[in-house]
């Protein structure tokens, strides 16, 4: 039922990229989780990077 009122809503466009997105979304998921969890990582080793210099920095 639900997906009868999105598709209704979303119209021809809509659908056709609802209907890709369904055939696809094993693939898409796993593109968005990815990216997630570089930009996750490479923020997590920037901050461990700073704090590091911060205390080199003040113990010399």
């Amino acid at each position: 039922m639900i997906e009868m009122m999105v598709d209704y809503m979303l119209g021809p466009i809509g659908n056709k990229i609802s209907a890709f997105y369904l055939d696809h979304q094993t693939v898409i998921n796993s593109l968005v989780v990815g990216a997630t969890l570089i930009q996750l990582y490479i923020k997590r080793d920037n901050q461990t990077n700073s704090e590091s210099k911060t205390v080199l920095n003040e113990q010399s």
